[in-house]
């Protein structure tokens, strides 16, 4: 993501682990900060694994640090016991207990991702075409 000035201002690494969109990293220069970047971020990597007939994002995160674990937790992502991780997932944890990571707790989390309307229904089971919607209250859209 870029700043106003065409400088990077943030950005996302997205893996698949599991089946499912993993987030490697997240980072936006704090000069950016509190400013939703972030969240656009992982909006932005959400809609590219449900492009890609994902329907999870994961990572792995440090539990306590107020930016990390509970913010995630604020965006939907919830914390998953060792036996909810898939095989890929508990590997990289052991990678990063290895490498000294776990010297401050460390959480796996995942977000279920809500799978787009399948084309042809709307709401209440109305129908769509083109980015149209119609229902009992006409048609919307162009």
């Amino acid at each position: 993501a870029e700043g106003g000035d065409g400088r990077a201002a943030g950005y996302l690494l997205l893996d698949v682990v599991d089946g499912a969109g993993h987030v490697e990293q997240v980072s936006v220069h704090p000069a950016h900060g509190r400013r939703g970047l972030g969240r656009a971020l992982l909006a932005s990597a959400a809609t590219w694994a449900l492009g890609h007939g994902l329907g999870a994002l994961t990572l792995t995160t440090y539990a306590d640090v107020p930016w990390n674990a509970p913010l995630y937790s604020r965006l939907g992502f919830r914390i998953l016991r060792p036996h909810e991780q898939g095989p890929q997932l508990r590997a990289l944890r052991r990678h990063e207990a290895d490498s000294g990571l776990d010297a401050w707790p460390r959480v796996a989390m995942r977000r279920v991702l809500a799978a787009p309307a399948p084309r042809g229904t709307g709401p209440d089971g109305c129908g769509s075409s083109a980015g149209r919607w119609r229902g009992p209250w006409g048609t919307l859209g162009a």
